[in-house]
């Protein structure tokens, strides 16, 4: 999967939360919103660190953002 595919699945996730851009970078990956749209568009890629924040914040595997699944919910543990 490349780099723009991830960035898509996370603007994907981010419209679905009702996330600015600005908010997001702010609250999930701690950047400016500069940075998060450059991100968001497949300019600059995520680091390791932030595809965990973003797993997290909306609640899908690493693997789902990485395309190796189809289902995007996590189960309840």
């Amino acid at each position: 999967m490349t780099n723009k595919e991830i960035a898509a699945k996370i603007n994907t996730l981010r419209k679905e939360a009702n996330l600015t851009q600005v908010n997001f970078g702010k609250e999930v990956i701690h950047v400016s919103q500069a940075t998060a749209s450059k991100k968001l568009n497949g300019q600059i890629p995520f680091s390791v660190e932030e595809i965990f924040e973003c797993a997290e914040r909306f609640n899908v595997s690493i693997e789902y953002l990485y395309g190796r699944e189809k289902e995007k919910t996590l189960e309840p543990v």
